[in-house]
This record gives structure tokens, sequence and C-alpha cells, in this order.
């Protein structure tokens, strides 16, 4: 509910009963009901003007509503009927009853919709039982009437029992309850309908205000106005302003619908509150004031300035900033009386008004800021903001209008904890209030999360004045990532020199007694110094073999690393692949041998001559070839496989061993990952072979499959 005083009735659904039933039809209904069953029937609204009538009788309307005698007697019934109505008893009976002076009886009820009594509905001009006859010819000769034609007349009234009466009278408040039921259900859809036009009206006129860039102010309140009037269906308009201590009203927008209607004849701009008339209630009261009655006694009339002329009804809206009022809009001269709904339709439109025009305000003092730091603010490449104390943002200055995340509209005026996140808001608050304090420069730097990614930004804090401070923000990110790739690189170089330094010790530390043991033990193999027996020879053998296989470890370490380290290099030379790949399968024969493994080779004619390096071919090879040896189980089967397809060669090793478990697959090439765990493992090897052939492999610009 609106809080507003008003004068005269304000309701949205202010109708009377002509608005909800067509009154033409319901003649004809009435009319056919009375050819049926011969019921004179009539429907008056609460004024008394009658809708509908049906079936009048003769003797009423020939002899007794026409003689003065017998019509006053009519009116007596009509005043009776009156009374009841009036009643407020008449809402709980179901209906009145009432026997005229002239003999006749009259039924009526009145109706209600809603609570409000909009009609009376009456049947009558019958009697109970057969009339008297004697008492008629009494009348007719005391008035005058002629005797045989008033008794004619006599005999076409109806006679009903009250059963009958009863029946009739609820079968006709169920149909105008019907008729009026669908009439005000057709009457509030069309109200809810009007409603939503004029709320499409106001939205229409709020978009056009906000399109009205280059308008001034005084065309920004005109169109206000011209909107106002005709929301509400009002002849005439005004827009007045209040001064700042609220004692002045200054008009600054009129209309009149012609000559004959304004709100003052007077010409004068500025009206003291104190003397102004009923056009101001609405600021002396702080609330919107309808008076759809003029001429009736209103408490709130005030002696007016100047002569008015005629005003029949008017609404006035008091224009809040914030709890202060600041303007008055006023409409007067509608057809119909004003209601709540024409309050909120100019309510809202004078607050999108009033935003509009302090958002010019703000423009207005932004331009004058602007031009006055335009140059300086210009002259540096980065983001700056302009703060008051408490955070508000006051202006900017941009590289591009791309470097704001949001348009500036959506910001100038808010303060940075409404538009940034706490973790940006807080520190920048203190850090303004420290500027602002001891005149040094603040610097902040946060990090924010954005749809590209994480952004680094350096927030540098200045006082300019007493309440002023820059934040001139730039975009470290770049900053932040090359100091990151620098730190990295410089890390990855010193955990790098560190293992090449490592690997070079360790070559030289292991390799040099491995050299020595290698070296002994196969010149005591060889029996230079004297026969050895068998136990002896055995040690000797396993000594020779171990520290061949610790080497092998060693060599395939070092070049593991010389690859992720980016200094292996390749010797690229042409060289018959057929050739070593003999040379290979002949150094592990003696394995295949031992192990009675059948080694096929499907290498194709074409295969010959290739572009690699050789070491490294061998080494892939021998590599795949040895990782099947070892897990062929004996009388298995190697195959060598080779092809040219398009300028590539292909070649693989496949064997008949017990294979590699699909989860394992995606691993077998990672260092140091093997297949059997360790618990369990039944075959020597350090997880390298695999790893290197990957690497070699990919050193050639070749995959592996």
């Amino acid at each position: 509910m609106i809080n507003m005083f008003s004068s005269g009735p304000t309701t949205e659904m202010n109708y009377k009963f002509v608005d909800l039933v067509d009154i033409p039809k319901l003649q004809d209904l009435m009319d056919s009901f009375y050819a049926v069953t011969g019921v004179t029937n009539a429907l008056l609204d609460a004024d008394g003007e009658i809708l509908v009538a049906a079936g009048w009788q003769d003797i009423c309307v020939k002899f007794h509503r026409s003689n003065p005698i017998t019509e006053k007697r009519c009116k007596e019934s009509d005043t009776q009927f009156v009374k009841f109505f009036d009643a407020s008893s008449a809402l709980n009976n179901r209906y009145f009853e009432y026997t005229c002076g002239n003999g006749l009886v009259d039924v009526g009820i009145p109706v209600y919709v809603e609570g409000n009594h909009l009609a009376n509905f009456y049947i009558g001009q019958f009697v109970y039982e057969k009339p008297d006859v004697e008492f008629f010819k009494v009348q007719a000769n005391e008035v005058g009437f002629a005797e045989k034609e008033y008794l004619e007349a006599l005999d076409k009234v109806p006679i009903f029992t009250r059963g009958q009466i009863d029946q009739l009278m609820d079968y006709f408040i169920k149909v105008v309850s019907f008729l009026t039921d669908i009439g005000l259900q057709k009457l509030k859809l069309t109200r809810a309908e009007e409603a939503l036009l004029l709320d499409e009206k106001r939205l229409e006129a709020l978009l056009k205000l906000n399109q009205m860039y280059d308008a001034t102010f005084e065309d920004i309140i005109d169109f206000v106005r011209e909107e106002s009037i005709n929301l509400t269906k009002s002849k005439i308009g005004y827009l007045a302003l209040l001064n700042d201590d609220g004692t002045l009203l200054s008009m600054h927008s009129q209309k009149q619908a012609d000559v004959g209607e304004c709100i003052a004849k007077d010409d004068v701009p500025d009206y003291p509150l104190e003397y102004a008339g009923f056009w101001v209630e609405a600021v002396r009261y702080g609330r919107p004031i309808i008076t759809n009655d003029h001429e009736a006694l209103d408490p709130l009339k005030k002696e007016s300035l100047g002569e008015h002329l005629k005003i029949l009804r008017n609404m006035d809206i008091p224009v809040f900033d914030g709890d202060k009022i600041v303007a008055v809009m006023g409409v007067g001269n509608k057809e119909t009386p004003y209601v709540e709904s024409d309050v909120r339709q100019l309510t809202l439109l004078m607050d999108g008004m009033w935003r509009m025009v302090k958002r010019r305000k703000a423009e207005g003092d932004l331009y004058k800021s602007e031009r006055r730091n335009r140059s300086i603010l210009n002259s540096i490449p980065d983001l700056i903001f302009k703060f008051s104390g408490d955070g508000t943002f006051m202006d900017y200055n941009a590289p591009s209008e791309e470097s704001l995340m949001i348009p500036a509209m959506e910001f100038i005026g808010m303060n940075i904890s409404d538009i940034f996140p706490k973790h940006i808001s807080t520190p920048s608050i203190v850090n303004i209030k420290k500027a602002l304090k001891d005149g040094n420069i603040e610097i902040l730097n946060y990090q924010m999360d954005l749809d590209e990614g994480v952004r680094y930004y350096e927030s540098r804090f200045v006082a300019t004045g007493e309440d002023e401070v820059l934040a001139i923000i730039r975009d470290i990110t770049d900053r932040k990532e090359s100091e990151k790739i620098l730190r990295e690189k410089a890390e990855a170089e010193a955990a790098n020199l560190s293992k090449s330094k490592f690997l070079a010790n360790m070559s030289h530390e292991l390799r040099t007694p491995l050299n020595a043991v290698i070296g002994f033990s196969e010149m005591l193999a060889s029996k230079n110094f004297g026969e050895l027996n068998e136990k002896q020879e055995r040690y000797v053998n396993n000594i020779s073999s171990s520290g061949s296989h610790l080497l092998e470890i060693i060599n395939d370490i070092l070049d593991l690393s010389k690859i992720e380290a980016g200094k292996m290099e390749l010797f690229i030379e042409e060289f018959n692949s057929l050739d070593a790949i003999d040379e290979v399968c002949y150094s592990l024969m003696p394995l295949i041998l031992k192990k009675d493994l059948k080694l096929n080779f499907s290498v194709d004619e074409d295969v010959g001559w290739i572009f690699a390096d050789i070491t490294k071919f061998k080494q892939i090879l021998y590599n795949l070839l040895s990782n099947a040896v070892k897990f062929t189980s004996e009388g298995g089967s190697i195959t060598i496989s080779g092809s040219i397809i398009g300028k590539e060669g292909h070649f693989s090793v496949e064997d008949t061993g017990k294979g590699i478990a699909a989860d394992s697959l995606s691993s077998i090439f990672d260092p140091f990952s093997q297949v059997e765990k360790f618990e369990t493992k039944v075959e020597k090897g350090t997880g390298l072979g695999l790893a290197l052939v990957k690497r070699f492999v990919m050193l050639h610009g070749g995959s592996l499959g």
C-alpha cells in the first residue's frame, strides 16, 4: 500500500454496475424472461437510474404512475426501498418486500460486488392472492380512473405464491451474481492489461530518457512532464525543484491543455513553500497527495499564491534523493479519479528521471575535472584512477577502453569496495588513507583471476589533494612471467650444472675402477698368470660380466642425461641397414642360441641404405632385440621386420614372449620403468633400455608404436 493522503476514492477497482454487465444483452434476457413467466422486473444502479426494465404492468404505467394521488403512493414505496438499501442490514437480508398503498406488491434486493453496493434488483406489480375488486373500484372512483379500463388492467396483474417469489428471487440473484462475476473478472483482466500497457509505456519513456545523451536539463524535465501527463491521462502537469534548505520551489516546467486550464495564472517562477497552494502539499507532508474532488472539503487546502483557475482533481508526487525531497511532480484534471497505480507509475518515472539528472550532474563534474587534469593523465601510459578519501571512483584515464574490465559509467561514483573483491579493495583503501596521511607513495601488488588467466598488477597510490588520491596501475604480468622464467632458468641451469658435475665425477670415479676390475678379471680369465680351478674360473667370469653390466648401466645413464640436457649429438651418415642389423644379431647370437630361440627376418628388398646415426641405430636395435631375447621363453621366436613407407624406414622387433599388460604400455618408455615388480623380478635390467630407444628415435624425428 502506498503511503499517501487522498480526497475521494482511489481504489484500483473503482467501477459501476454498467462496467461489469452488457446492459443491452441483459435487457434482452429480462424481456425473454418476462415473456415466458410474466414477471415484471427492473434493475436500477445505486444512484436510482433505471438500467433494465421489462414487462411493467398497464395498471402501473397507465394509471398509478400517471395520477398524482396514486403516484405519491408509488413514491412512498420507492422511499421505503431506498431506506432499506441504505441500511447496513440490507447486505445480510435475502430481499425486501413492500405492499404499496395502491394494493400491489414489490420485492427488491441490493446487488453487492466485492462488498460494494452497485445496483438494486426488483420484481413487482403482483399480488399474493386474488385482488379485492371492491378495493380497486373504490380507488378508481376516488382518483377518477375509468373503472372498466382500470379493472381490465387489474385482471392482467399476476398472482404468485411466496414460494414462487422465493424461487424467482433466488434465480435472479444467481443470474445477476453470475453475470457480475464474469464481468468483474473481465474488468480485472482489462485493468491488468491496462496496467501492463502503462508499465510498458513507462519503461519506453525511461529508455528514451536514457538515450537523451545530448539533451539539456530543461529538455529532460520537459520530456518527463509530457510523459507524466500521458501516463496518467491528465490534461495539465508541472515540475518544480526545491532549493537546498527546502523553503523555495522553482517552477521549471508547466503545461496546460488549453488556455482555460493551468496550475496558476501568475507567471511567477519561484514559490515560497509556506505560501504556496495545494499543489505543494506533497512537499509539506512528504508523501503523494491525491485530490479527486476539489469541491469537497479538503483539510490539506491552504491559501494559494495567485489566482487559480478551475482544477477538477490533481495528484502530486514528491521526488526524493535519498531521504531528501528535491522536487515535486504534479498532474491534474484526469477524466477519471486518480488511483494508486497512477502514484506508482509517476513515482517510478520520477525516480528514473532524478537518477538521470544526478548522472548528468556527475558527468558535468567529471567533465570539469577532466579538463583540469586530462593533460597530466594523458602523459602517463598506465591505467590511472582518481579516488576520493573513502575509495570512491572520481575519474580515470586509460590507454584504451579495452584496458578497463567494466565500462567507466558503471564504476564512476561507486566505491572500490563495490567493484573489486576484498583482497584488493581493503588494502587499496588502507593505502589511500596512508597516502593522504603521510604524503608518501604507497605500493600494492595483487593478482586477479580473469577469463584469460591470472594477471598481476602493481598499484602506486599518491595524494594529489586534501581528499584526492591517484592510483597508477600497471599490469606486471609480463614482468612476473619474465622473472619466473629467469628464476626457473637459473634454477635449471644450476641443477643441470650440478648434475653435469655429478655425472662427470661419477663417470670418472666409477669408470676408472670398473675398467680396472674388468681388465684384471679378463686377465685372470685368460690364465696368463696361471691356471684356475673351476670355482675360481666361475668367480672371475662373474666379476667380469657384472663389471661390464655396471659399466653399461653407467653409460646408459650418461647418454640419457646428455639427451635431457640437449647435449646429445647425432652424426648422420649413409649406411647399409642390413649390415647393421646383422652386426647386432651376431652380438646377441650366444644368448639367442643359449635359449634355443628362432630368429626370423621379414625385411623388404628395398630396405638397404638409409641416412641415420649408425651408432644410435645399432643401439636402438640392440636394446629392442636384447629386450626380446630377455623376455622370450626358451624355444620361442623373434621376428625382425623392415620396410620403406614413403621416405621413412619402418623397423620392428616382435617376439612370442608373455607380452605387456595394457595398463603398462603408457609407461614402458619412461626412465627406470619396469613391467616386472621388484619382488617378482626374474630378468635383470635397469629400465633404461626402452627409454633410450624412445629418445634416440625422437632425436631422429621418428616415432614409436
